[in-house]
């Protein structure tokens, strides 16, 4: 017998911030009665109130069973398995987190901020901050700086580097998967870790591009009051509006490092953090994919 409800198969590039987010949201569908069951490729999500699945813990036979029965719609994070033929033949699909490369394969989902939300394609991201780390600014060692290159860019932003080569006023950290993106680095972190990094030493996040991936890390950031510097982008503008980073744009002077660690990035911060706070909730997520959710069954989309 088939199995109801929805079932999510989170890609395993998904970076742990990308999940954390979604475990917020999923714990929230749960809270709500939604039927949910979540594959992970990675093993690992933080969600709660929902099944979880660690796909590459299935022998095969049990694998062939979730492809064959398990869900009548399916929400595609990521990039998709080479089994997802199977899936998308007998079961209604979505597909969120694509690739700028990558064709859809499911109905599209897509990113949804403030000026999106009436859009019943889109979901909403979700954030929380974790109390067990402590306030934002807390002590916990020597304040650093963490510079994340999107892995969807194929070059970083002139000005960013440009940036990074001046000095932000403070000793920069980089991904340990990140090796040769940044030589002057004075630290590593693993992408684990990289959201309590910037719940406690971290004081500025540096991004020389964009993608979904780096601005959902930048909201975690605003949530612990850290400022991020960017090239201006349109999803930051509508993630933590365009008064909640320091974009750097062509026709601006490059910011000097006593003003990214200064009131300006301060500033920035604050703001992205309200605008996270009140917006950005579980409960927001939740709804923008229960609506959308509801409308794919009733064939509204």
């Amino acid at each position: 017998m088939r199995s109801k409800g929805w079932v999510w198969f989170l890609s395993g590039k998904l970076r742990p911030w990308d999940l954390m987010s979604l475990g917020f949201t999923a714990r929230q569908l749960g809270l709500e009665g939604t039927r949910l069951t979540v594959i992970s490729e990675s093993g690992f999500f933080p969600g709660s109130l929902v099944e979880v699945v660690s796909w590459n813990g299935q022998d095969a036979l049990a694998r062939g069973l979730t492809l064959l029965f398990r869900g009548n719609a399916w929400h595609l994070w990521g990039s998709p398995p080479r089994w997802w033929p199977v899936i998308s033949t007998r079961a209604l699909t979505v597909h969120s987190f694509k690739d700028p490369e990558q064709r859809w394969n499911g109905h599209p989902s897509v990113f949804s901020g403030i000026t999106a939300e009436a859009d019943p394609n889109s979901w909403r991201p979700a954030f929380e901050r974790d109390l067990s780390w402590g306030q934002p600014g807390d002590s916990h060692g020597d304040p650093m700086a963490l510079v994340v290159f999107p892995s969807s860019m194929s070059r970083p932003d002139r000005r960013t580097i440009e940036v990074l080569q001046r000095g932000v006023g403070l000793p920069v950290a980089k991904l340990t998967d990140q090796g040769g993106a940044f030589p002057g680095a004075s630290g590593a972190i693993d992408d684990r870790d990289a959201v309590r990094f910037l719940s406690g030493r971290g004081r500025l996040l540096v991004l020389p591009g964009v993608d979904l991936s780096s601005a959902i890390l930048a909201g975690f950031a605003a949530l612990y009051g850290v400022p991020t510097v960017a090239p201006w982008s349109p999803i930051l503008d509508d993630l933590l509006g365009i008064d909640g980073y320091i974009a750097l744009r062509k026709d601006v002077p490059i910011p000097s490092g006593d003003e990214l660690a200064g009131e300006r990035g301060k500033t920035a911060a604050v703001s992205a953090r309200h605008r996270i706070s009140l917006h950005f909730t579980p409960d927001a997520s939740a709804l923008s994919i229960s609506n959308m959710y509801k409308a794919l069954s009733e064939g509204a989309l």
